[in-house]
């Protein structure tokens, strides 16, 4: 309960290889919520324009003020302009690790056969790019199917 917000405690949620992002996304009609999708490179990079680019759609993006729990104090520093309220969840390669200070958000495409991209955002970049092992965790955002 501690580790996945279900006391209130914390509120970070749950962190998931790209294998498991793929297998939700491929099977979206029983275990997504109807009409939604793990987005694409493409969405987060619209995203980011959409919001004036990297440089400033980081702020735009991140929770205001934010910090897991007292014992837990951030430089978050965002504004939270567009409701997005992205807190840092960390993420989980060889160790666990970013859990003040990183959030990472997983993209639908593969840019290898063992990669594939994603989004970050930390205290020193606002809205970063990368590609990452399959095999890492990451947080997961959900997009709305177009209409």
């Amino acid at each position: 309960e501690a580790n996945y917000g279900i006391d209130g405690t914390y509120k970070c949620g749950l962190l998931y290889n790209w294998y498991a992002a793929k297998y939700l996304d491929d099977n979206k009609t029983t275990l997504l919520p109807s009409g939604w999708h793990i987005p694409t490179i493409a969405e987060w990079n619209t995203l980011a324009t959409t919001l004036g680019g990297a440089s400033t759609a980081g702020t735009l993006l991140k929770a205001i003020n934010y910090s897991i729990t007292s014992d837990f104090p951030s430089n978050w520093n965002g504004s939270d302009n567009c409701e997005f309220n992205v807190i840092s969840s960390g993420y989980r390669n060889y160790i666990y690790g970013g859990i003040t200070d990183t959030a990472v958000f997983w993209t639908y495409e593969e840019s290898s056969s063992s990669k594939s991209n994603n989004r970050f955002l930390n205290t020193s970049t606002n809205f970063g790019a990368d590609t990452s092992n399959k095999s890492d965790a990451f947080s997961l955002r959900l997009v709305k199917d177009a209409t």
